[in-house]
């Protein structure tokens, strides 16, 4: 008689995890795609202050207009130490003591902020009278929010015509405020 045998065969256990090539290559992958989006973030940082910066002047502007014709007195918005790239500050004239309304300052990091008036005035200080207009002879007044790459395209400018309203334009092209101070 012939003896059978019999003969367990269990199947192989299933492989779990990742070896040490597909872990390697799926790192190179991301590394790649990561490499590839950081000049997109850096564009969206500097897109995101040159808008800050734009809005802060904006509120300022808009902050002088509205209390001139409040308190029916004028109001300035002031560079502050000779330059908008220190700063500037919002105050009223005409009333003692001047009282301080408004102070803000532009990030580091190569943004400039330009500014040029039309029709005289100074291109320093923005002074809207208690119709809210513009004051002191300017017939209009320019600002650009310069990017420290000097794109003039991506700039952002405000202009302030007579009335004391304030325009928001997307590109610093034909302003006659500076691109770069």
């Amino acid at each position: 008689m012939i003896a059978s045998t019999v003969t367990n065969f269990r199947p192989a256990a299933k492989q779990r995890g990742f070896t040490l090539l597909e872990l390697v290559i799926a790192l190179v992958v991301v590394a790649v795609m990561v490499l590839m989006a950081l000049p997109s973030f850096r564009e969206t940082g500097v897109r995101n202050n040159v808008s800050s910066i734009n809005n802060n002047l904006l509120h300022a502007f808009n902050v002088a207009r509205a209390e001139a014709v409040r308190r029916g007195i004028n109001v300035t918005v002031t560079n502050v130490g000779g330059s908008w790239n220190n700063g500037w500050i919002v105050a009223t004239t005409g009333a003692t003591p001047a009282t301080l309304l408004n102070q803000d300052a532009i990030p580091q990091g190569g943004y400039s902020v330009c500014a040029a008036t039309t029709g005289g005035g100074t291109n320093t200080t923005i002074t809207f009278n208690s119709l809210g207009a513009l004051a002191g002879g300017a017939s209009q007044f320019d600002v650009n929010v310069n990017r420290p790459d000097g794109n003039v395209l991506l700039a952002q400018r405000l202009t302030i015509g007579p009335s004391g309203q304030v325009q928001v334009k997307q590109n610093a092209t034909g302003s006659p405020a500076a691109t770069s101070c």
